[in-house]
């Protein structure tokens, strides 16, 4: 479908501009804390179990939302992991004729750059998208709050 994608109900709430009129007919969303997918280790569980508490005090956490943030914990693991081996081996190396050429795991890297990026913006956790959300922020340090986006 041509034009702009339509902004999420739970990210239009967040910003103060929800009007129910414009919305009806629309599933109801069932808010609160979705269960891990039993796929997720290690550094994909990390990641959900850092961004759940983190989504909920946004105000934007959904049961139904799980699958994309399944995938943008799993795209996490995925960089990290591209990002470790290249670490290591280089973003130089040689084929098997001793050519030099871009070692393959730096699109692997990107690709999973690429899917991390496309589901946070989804999730609304992207700076710009957070930018938008018209909801204090009640991220704390362990000082008390950090700041508030526009009260």
């Amino acid at each position: 479908m041509p034009g702009r994608k339509r902004v999420p109900t739970p990210i239009l709430r967040a910003r103060g501009t929800f009007q129910p009129y414009r919305r009806k007919g629309e599933p109801p969303i069932y808010a609160g804390r979705p269960d891990h997918p039993e796929i997720l280790k290690g550094e994909a569980l990390a990641e959900w179990e850092r961004m759940v508490p983190l989504m909920e005090q946004m105000g934007t956490l959904e049961q139904v939302s799980a699958g994309i943030l399944a995938a943008y914990c799993q795209a996490w693991e995925d960089f990290c992991e591209a990002k470790r081996m290249l670490d290591k081996t280089g973003i130089i190396t040689k084929n098997s004729s001793d050519d030099i050429i871009a070692n393959p795991l730096v699109r692997v890297r990107r690709d999973a750059f690429d899917r991390l990026f496309h589901a946070a913006q989804e999730l609304g956790i992207t700076p710009v998208s957070r930018a938008k959300l018209n909801v204090e922020s009640r991220i704390m340090r362990k000082t008390g709050p950090v700041l508030k986006v526009r009260a």
